[in-house]
Formats: structure tokens, sequence, C-alpha cells
């Protein structure tokens, strides 16, 4: 027991400790690294039983992946829509967010494709076309010059005219 609080302490101090303004990894991940050591260490302890091994903490880390993988393009998007997503809502809303579409995957996509047998007809043809999507669009972005529709006109034409002004030399004008 004794060895699993210190680890859990050890992980709630570097939550507690690190700022953005904190060098990491270098030596400021120790706490948190020696911490998780701790807690795999004392995996029959009845506090880690009791905090890691209920139906919420599983269901967390089986869905984990997908969530690592999600979280970021979620808050990406907010971000890019609505500007300013610090308040506690918009943080409620991405976490609400990313667990719904981190269980999707989880559900249809990563637990099928760790069913599937590698040498299945079906991994092959979903293999397959994945690589001819990923093709599609990287010819179509060559074609057109990485998909300039994207983008806002304005501040290439701003630019632009900017490079007209400064690239036009002065006429001599004569008295």
């Amino acid at each position: 027991e004794f060895i699993a609080l210190i680890g859990f302490a050890l992980i709630i101090y570097s939550l507690c400790t690190l700022t953005e303004k904190s060098l990491f990894p270098y030596v400021n991940a120790l706490p948190s690294c020696v911490g998780a050591l701790l807690l795999i260490l004392a995996h029959d302890s009845y506090l880690v039983r009791l905090l890691l091994n209920n139906r919420i903490s599983v269901a967390i880390g089986l869905v984990s992946y997908s969530l690592y993988l999600v979280h970021w393009p979620v808050y990406v998007f907010f971000k890019y829509v609505f500007l300013n997503v610090s308040g506690l809502l918009w943080v409620i809303a991405m976490l609400a967010i990313t667990f719904g579409i981190a269980i999707f995957c989880y559900r249809y996509i990563e637990t099928p494709w760790r069913k599937t047998r590698p040498n299945s007809a079906g991994f092959f043809k979903a293999i397959a076309s994945g690589a001819l999507v990923l093709c599609v669009l990287g010819v179509s972005m060559k074609w057109q010059q990485g998909w300039e529709w994207r983008y806002n006109p304005m501040p290439t034409l701003i630019a632009s005219s900017e490079a007209d002004v400064m690239n036009k030399t002065a006429e001599p004008i004569f008295f």
C-alpha cells in the first residue's frame, strides 16, 4: 500500500507542479514516470485495484488510444471554428465530443481491425482501399497546387499587391 501511495503522490505532484513553462520531459518527467512505475509494481495493492480496476477506469483504458488520436484534432477544430475555447463549457463540450468520437472509433474501427486476420481478403481490400484514397487525395492536391480553395484569398491578394508596390521602381521626374 505504501508503494502505491507514493506512486499516486508522485503523479499528483507532477499534475500540480508542471506548467507550460516547465522544461519537459527532461528531469521534470521523472516524478510521473517513477510514480507510474511504482503503481505497476504495486498492482496487487487495494488502492490500485480500487482506483484503476473499476469499470470506469477500465472503460477509459480501452478507448485510451482512440482518445489519444482524437483529442488534438477535436481541440484544433474547435479552436479554428470558435477561436476562444478556454471556458469550462467549451472544455466540457470538447471532452464529450472527444469521448464520443473515441468510443465510435474504438467500437467500429479499432476492434474490427484487431479481429481481422492479416491474411484475409477483407484485410487486403481495406488496406488497398485506404491506399487508393490517399493516392487520389495526393494527386488531387498536386494537380490543384495544394487545394488553394481551402484558404481565404484576402491575405494572398494583400501580399501580392504589397509586393507589386515594392517591386515598382520610381520613374524619374524631371522639371
